[in-house]
């Protein structure tokens, strides 16, 4: 959680804007990819540009019965903004 309170506002943003849906994989597993560039500067932003230089952050989420990982992942990301 502390790694993915460490993204700026406005990508958070984007993440919920953009569909969760497409970052989880069947592991329930969330990919985010965040530009190196504005990392090194200490700024978190999500790379949405495929030309740039990345870290890829790969996310587990707790997931237990009943829930849904999109609906796990959205309320991490609303108690971020």
């Amino acid at each position: 959680m502390f790694s993915l309170g460490r993204l700026e506002r406005v990508s958070i943003e984007e993440i919920l804007l953009s569909g969760l849906e497409s970052r989880i994989d069947e592991h329930k597993f969330l990919h985010l990819r965040i530009d190196l560039a504005a990392l090194s500067m200490g700024k978190g932003e999500l790379s949405l540009n495929k030309d740039t230089m990345v870290a890829k952050g790969r996310f587990k989420l707790e997931v237990y019965p009943g829930q849904s990982a999109c609906e796990v992942a959205r309320s991490i990301f609303e108690g971020l903004v």
